[in-house]
Formats: structure tokens, C-alpha cells, sequence
């Protein structure tokens, strides 16, 4: 993650939420991890539109570009 100099979106919390802490823990650097659940955030083709407008949300509040470092959001609609 931090290599890249990228946030992360994942559904996957198990995984990542256990990587950003290991991160965390370490005192590396995170750029971010942006969380959804396919219950608060369902994918398919009618609701690809709500993901990009959620992630546009959370991105405009954040505007710079270390906004997120050693941050962890659950995205929601």
C-alpha cells in the first residue's frame, strides 16, 4: 500500500484491516484503506454510479493528498 502511495478500497476487511494494523503497529506508512460491505454498499451494474459518487464524497473531504495516511473509513451511501 504504501509503495504505491495509493489508498486501498477493499471489500475484503478481514484481509486488510489485519494488513493496516500490521502496518500500523510497524509505524509504516498507510495511505489509506477505504472499507465496504456488499450489505451497506451492494456491487452491480445499477449501483456502480452510488460507488463512485461515495468514493467522490470522501475524496472531496479529503482533499490532499496525504488526507488518509494511517486512516482506515467504512464507506457508506
Amino acid at each position: 500500500m504504501a509503495a504505491d502511495q495509493r489508498v486501498v478500497v477493499s471489500e475484503n476487511a478481514v484481509h486488510f484491516v489485519s494488513c493496516f494494523s500490521e502496518m500500523i503497529a510497524r509505524a509504516e506508512i498507510c495511505y489509506g484503506l477505504m472499507l465496504t460491505s456488499n450489505e451497506s454498499m451492494p456491487r452491480h451494474a445499477g449501483t456502480m454510479t452510488m460507488l463512485v459518487c461515495v468514493l467522490e464524497r470522501e475524496l472531496t473531504l479529503r482533499p490532499r493528498d496525504n488526507a488518509l495516511i494511517d486512516q482506515m473509513l467504512w464507506l457508506r451511501p
